[in-house]
């Protein structure tokens, strides 16, 4: 339902780039092996303004640190909401990222 693209960071204003915790347990089932991982919020306004924008997972490797991101750069037609930053890495461009932000997110940002 969507694409990927992997960064080493954002440039995006910190205080609105909202890392979800989720247990560990469900965390360490990742798309890559040896890395956590974590839902990103953008708590601005999205292009639509429709609030929060999944702009994907933070990876997070818990012995080393190291971490990247996984952000969504096409989703389906019908979840289309987007924010658009510069992003430092693989894209040097702007380019619109992300998808509305499922209610249950919306709920963890107001507990973090």
């Amino acid at each position: 339902p969507f694409r990927l693209v992997l960064v080493s960071d954002i440039d995006a204003a910190p205080h609105l780039l909202r890392e979800i915790p989720v247990p560990h347990s469900v965390a360490v089932d990742s798309w890559f092996p040896g890395y956590v991982w974590s839902p990103v919020v953008y708590s601005g306004c999205s292009d639509d303004g429709n609030g929060p924008v999944h702009v994907g997972w933070k990876f997070t490797n818990p012995t080393s640190g190291e971490f990247f991101y996984a952000l969504i750069i096409d989703a389906k037609d019908d979840e289309k909401s987007g924010v658009r930053f510069g992003l430092v890495g693989a894209l040097g461009e702007m380019i619109a990222v992300g998808t509305q932000a499922p209610s249950w997110m919306m709920d963890m940002l107001t507990n973090i």
